[in-house]
């Protein structure tokens, strides 16, 4: 006990040394003394009920229970050398309490303290539960990889936002900030993501002052023009977290509908999905919304499977939140009805039973308390919400400019056969025949969520890859019960343990590989920052630029020189359009191949097509960035949805559209569009 008391002193003294400064025996202040005392009993008291609960939960003596409890507070002794510093070496205490990087040394050392004993005691109680996290050691290891594969180059482009739907959740956010006024006056899509954002933004603003210590501290040579960077990587984050944590939903699935290695399968395959991992990348509501779904559908499963009010309860509360980070998450009560009927089959109760109706309506009122905690100005601003989401429904009976028609169900299958892979489409196939036969009412189940989501967005024109996200965690849990299946047709126990591996990997290889070449291809730099960084070394200051939209290349996108902000953007759509441009006196244009209209779909290939051909002829190709081998063009895909790149990964060098920068003849007069 007493080492106990000893170690948890020398941890408290972090606490009024990095608050209140050094001070001396003699003048030591009373609030000094108070909040010393204070985090020396909440140690203290730590410890000592750690060994409480060693004795409780893993049946050790009293003595050897404050022992563990003992060594585990020992790495708070390590604090005395910090002490000794800042007492010893004036210069040592002005950087820890005046220095500009004591923002960064004061929550390292307080963290310290915390994290050190929690640390050791979790290993602690891991070594003596081995058994329990060897157990859930596979999980763990899925879990970890889909972390990585989703938070590698997590800051790619910043500080612009290449991803413009990122600006409709962290810029509206901002825009609450600034107008102090909850309601976001934009229901285009729903309010949670934003929400959200406007969370963090008040968490993490204190600290941007820390984060930009820190950055320069260990020359991360971040660039932050906005002061947003710290918030904008978080939002990303939450993405990348949220995307994490749908493969555990998908495990939790998998194992209450089939069993554990039916869902650590699924959970491997969703991990690697190439779809998944990329757009774990965007701070957007996809990913987040495709993991309240999930959670949904667990509870909905349960529903099955135990019937609980909780169950009914948060199938419906985390649908309601789904619906709120996007709308067309808005098919999740299917699985809660046919959980409903299938429970109530099982049991041989009449669906007229009003009785048993009753959690089904629980369900009901808990996703409406779900959404509208999400989106409260859906009833609080009910008309401008009913404009927002009629304008949102009717997105979806055209394509998007530069967009060509088809064939919505191909184009799913399309995306899946890429974004999924070959190998797990074709075992989620096969999964769905075995399972069907063997277990009807759970493959009818895991099927009515993506069955109806498709069916209707079948009939929609409108498409974008991340549409296909909705229905990856629901066709990865019959793959992996594919898998499963038939690696038990083996001869041993051992055969069928390699029957699984090798098929697994057979199937891992394809979304794997681009997974990791995407993530490796945002590590670079972008066709526009290489752009941006020539218009800055040789384009004079007294000129006028004119940037095409779709370039992304403006002030709008945060870019950190002076020389693109306040530049003029243009869409040009005929050869009037550029006519005009030619004619508005700029000193230079920067296109790109991720121009709207139909005849820039082979640009990339081939040069600049269409109206923008008269570039040629009326001024002086100044600088070209390719982002193919060697700075070939790469052709150009609405996949890539002008972020990152979805197709043709295999030839890229690194992200971005082809941009070309003319250098026009100077017309008299002020630049300008008409």
């Amino acid at each position: 006990m007493l080492v106990i008391a000893l170690s948890a002193l020398a941890g408290a003294l972090v606490f009024p040394l990095s608050a209140l400064g050094r001070t001396s025996l003699l003048s030591v202040s009373k609030e000094w003394l108070l909040t010393l005392v204070g985090f020396w009993l909440v140690l203290t008291f730590w410890g000592l009920f750690y060994s409480m609960l060693l004795r409780s939960h893993l049946g050790l003596s009293r003595e050897r229970a404050l022992l563990w409890a003992a060594l585990c507070h020992v790495p708070l002794l390590l604090c005395l050398s910090l002490v000794a510093a800042l007492y010893s070496s004036d210069s040592a205490n002005y950087a820890y309490a005046v220095g500009p990087y004591r923002l960064v040394y004061q929550p390292i050392a307080m963290a310290y303290v915390l994290a050190a004993p929690a640390m050791a005691e979790a290993l602690l109680l891991a070594a003596y539960r081995w058994r329990t996290v060897a157990a859930w050691l596979p999980l763990a290891t899925i879990l970890l990889v889909a972390l990585v594969l989703r938070a590698w180059n997590l800051g790619w482009a910043l500080p612009a936002l290449f991803h413009s739907d990122e600006n409709h959740y962290v810029g509206e956010a901002f825009t609450i900030l600034g107008n102090r006024d909850l309601n976001p006056h934009y229901f285009d899509n729903p309010s949670l993501a934003i929400y959200l954002d406007y969370l963090l933004i008040l968490v993490l603003s204190p600290h941007v002052q820390a984060f930009h210590a820190a950055a320069h501290l260990f020359s991360l040579g971040l660039l932050d023009p906005r002061g947003d960077y710290l918030v904008d990587i978080a939002a990303r984050a939450v993405s990348a977290g949220a995307g994490a944590l749908t493969v555990v939903g998908v495990y939790a699935a998998g194992r209450d509908l089939f069993n554990r290695r039916s869902g650590l399968l699924a959970a491997v395959l969703l991990a690697v999905a190439f779809l998944h991992v990329s757009d774990s990348h965007y701070a957007i509501n996809d990913v987040l919304a495709t993991f309240l779904l999930t959670i949904s559908f667990v509870s909905a499963v349960r529903i099955y499977t135990r019937g609980r009010a909780t169950d009914y309860l948060l199938a419906g509360l985390f649908g309601g939140l789904a619906v709120s980070a996007k709308y067309n998450m808005g098919f999740f009560p299917a699985a809660i009805l046919v959980a409903h009927a299938l429970r109530l089959r099982s049991e041989r109760i009449s669906f007229r039973s009003m009785r048993h109706q009753v959690p089904l309506l629980a369900a009901g009122l808990a996703s409406i308390t779900g959404f509208v905690a999400g989106t409260p100005y859906s009833v609080l601003d009910f008309p401008s919400f009913v404009a927002g989401f009629r304008t949102q429904l009717g997105y979806g009976a055209r394509p998007w400019d530069g967009q060509e028609a088809g064939i919505p169900l191909l184009m799913y299958l399309s995306t899946l056969l890429h974004g999924y892979g070959l190998a797990p489409l074709a075992l989620s196939a096969v999964g769905v025949l075995l399972a069907a036969r063997r277990h009807p009412a759970r493959t009818a189940l895991v099927l009515v969520i993506p069955v109806t989501y498709l069916l209707f967005m079948s009939t929609q024109q409108l498409f974008f890859v991340r549409f296909a996200i909705t229905v990856l965690p629901f066709i990865a849990i019959p793959a992996g019960y594919a898998i499963d299946r038939i690696s038990r047709r083996a001869a041993s126990p051992r055969w069928a343990a390699a029957a699984a591996c090798a098929t697994l990997a057979l199937a891992v290889v394809q979304p794997l590989s681009l997974s990791l070449r995407h993530d490796l291809l945002l590590g670079r730099v972008d066709t526009r920052a290489l752009a941006a960084a020539w218009i800055d070394a040789n384009v004079p200051e007294e000129s006028t630029i004119a940037v095409e939209t779709y370039s992304q290349m403006d002030g709008r996108y945060g870019w950190p020189t002076g020389k693109l902000r306040g530049t003029s953007s243009f869409r040009i759509k005929d050869d009037q359009g550029m006519m005009e441009l030619l004619k508005a006196g700029f000193d230079y244009v920067v296109v790109s191949n991720y121009g709207p209209e139909p005849w820039q779909h082979d640009a990339g290939a081939h040069g600049l097509l269409g109206p923008y051909s008269q570039l040629d002829e009326a001024g002086q190709l100044a600088a070209r960035f390719g982002p193919g081998a060697g700075g070939a063009d790469v052709p150009y895909s609405a996949d890539d949805d002008m972020c990152t790149p979805f197709r043709n990964l295999g030839v890229r060098e690194r992200p971005g559209p082809t941009i070309w920068i003319y250098r026009l003849a100077r017309v008299s007069g002020t630049a300008s569009l008409p």
